[in-house]
C-alpha cells in the first residue's frame, strides 16, 4: 500500500464461532529504521471481534520497547467445565471479554539471550452470550457454576522472562533451538485479595533429517500457578491451552485448571521451491500435539494426556523467512481449520506490539 505499509488477509473457520475474517497492517521504519507499527482488525459472523495493535521502537542496539493494547469479545467461547477431565456432554458457551494495556522492555544480553520485562493492566469479563442461549453456561452448568461467572475482573500483571533463542531464521530453522522460562505475578486492583505467581518455560529444538530441508521439531512447555491471596481465581485466569500454547485440533480454551503441560512434534518437508533449497516456496507438515490441565502435580498422568494431530503448509519467503500457514487440526471432538500468519513453533515474542490477548496465555 502507499507508504511503505503492508495489509495482510487472516481468516479461518471453528465450528460456532464461524468464518473469521480480517486483516493486519504493518508500517515499518516507523519514526525509526528499526521501528514498527502493528493493527490487526478481525470479526466472524458470530461477532467474535478482535482488536488490537502496537508499536516498537528500537531504543539502542541491545533495547527495545513494547508499547501494545487491544481488546477482544468472544461471544461464543467454550467451555465445558474444570480440570482435564471436563467432558465433551458439559459443551457450552459464554461471553468472554478482555481489554489490556501495557509495555515491556526487552534487552539483549548476547547474541542469543535476552531478557523480557512486562507490565500490563487487564479488564475481563464473563457474562452470558447472546448466541445458543439454550447452551449457555449458566444453564448447562446450573448448581455448579466455576468461580467469578458472570463477573469481572481487574489488576495489573507483571512478568519477567529469560529467552534463549539460538535460530537463526524462522522459516526453515534446523539444528537449533529456542527456550524460554519465566514468572509473573497478578495484582487484583477491584479484589486486593486476588494474588497470584504464575511459573512458565517453553523448549523447543529442530532437528535436521536425512534429506536436505526435511526437519523435525519437538516442543514441550508448561504453566503453573501458585494462589498467594485469600481469594479464589476466577475460572477465566486460570492456565488454558491456548496458542501458540494450544492443541491444535481443539478449540482455543477447551480447558481449565491450576496449570497446563504440552508436548509437540511436528515433520516439515519442502514442498515446491522456486529455485535452490533457500528461496521462496511452501513446505509441507505433519504434526501431533499432546498435553492436559492439572490443579495438583499428581493430576498429570499418561492417560489424563489428551492428543491433536493434523497437516498443513507453511508459506516460505524469499531468504527463507517465514510468512504464514494454512493448517488443518483433528481430534475426537472436532476440527479446525485456520489461516494465520503466526507459528506454534518459534512465535514471535512481540506479543504487545502484534495485538496478542496477554491474558489468555502464561
Amino acid at each position: 500500500m502507499p507508504f511503505g505499509i503492508y495489509l495482510l488477509p487472516e481468516g479461518g473457520i471453528t465450528g460456532h464461532e464461524g468464518i473469521s475474517y480480517g486483516f493486519n497492517l504493518r508500517k515499518p521504519k516507523f519514526l525509526g529504521p528499526e521501528n514498527l507499527l502493528f493493527l490487526t482488525l478481525s470479526t466472524s459472523t458470530r461477532h467474535a471481534d478482535i482488536f488490537g495493535g502496537g508499536a516498537y521502537f528500537q531504543m539502542n542496539r541491545r533495547l527495545g520497547l513494547q508499547l501494545g493494547a487491544g481488546l477482544s469479545d468472544r461471544p461464543m467461547t467454550y467451555y465445558y467445565g474444570l480440570g482435564y477431565n471436563s467432558s465433551e456432554a458439559g459443551e457450552s458457551f459464554f461471553n468472554r471479554i478482555s481489554k489490556w494495556a501495557g509495555a515491556e522492555l526487552d534487552y539483549d544480553l548476547s547474541r542469543c539471550f535476552g531478557v523480557e520485562l512486562r507490565s500490563f493492566f487487564s479488564k475481563m469479563e464473563a457474562r452470558n452470550s447472546r448466541f445458543e442461549q439454550d447452551e449457555g453456561l449458566a444453564l448447562v452448568h446450573a448448581g455448579n457454576l466455576p468461580y467469578g461467572y458472570p463477573g469481572k475482573s481487574r489488576g495489573w500483571s507483571f512478568k519477567a522472562q529469560l529467552v534463549h533463542n539460538g535460530t537463526e531464521e524462522t522459516g526453515r530453522a534446523q539444528g537449533q533451538g529456542f527456550q524460554k522460562a519465566g514468572i509473573s505475578w497478578f495484582q487484583g486492583t477491584d479484589d486486593q485479595d486476588l494474588s497470584f505467581l504464575q511459573y512458565s518455560f517453553d523448549v523447543q529444538h529442530f532437528v535436521p533429517l536425512w534429506f536436505t530441508k526435511r526437519t523435525l521439531g519437538l516442543r514441550a512447555f508448561g504453566a503453573h500457578i501458585s494462589n498467594q491471596g485469600t481469594s479464589e481465581i476466577p475460572f477465566y485466569r486460570l492456565s488454558t491451552m491456548y496458542r501458540p500454547y494450544s492443541m491444535r485440533g481443539l478449540s482455543n480454551l477447551r480447558y481449565y485448571g491450576m496449570g497446563n503441560i504440552g508436548f509437540s512434534a511436528e515433520y516439515r518437508w519442502p514442498l515446491w521451491v522456486a529455485k535452490g533449497r533457500e528461496d521462496l516456496g511452501m513446505d509441507a507438515y505433519v504434526f501431533t500435539d499432546i498435553g492436559q490441565v492439572f490443579d495438583h502435580r499428581s493430576d498429570i498422568a499418561l492417560d489424563h494426556l489428551k492428543q491433536t494431530a493434523g497437516l498443513g503448509v507453511r508459506f516460505i519467503g524469499s531468504e527463507g523467512k517465514y510468512l504464514g500457514r494454512f493448517e488443518i487440526g483433528f481430534s475426537d471432538e472436532e476440527t479446525t481449520v485456520s489461516l494465520t500468519f503466526s507459528q506454534t513453533f518459534q512465535h514471535h515474542s512481540k506479543g504487545l506490539l502484534y495485538g496478542n490477548d496477554p491474558t489468555k496465555r502464561p
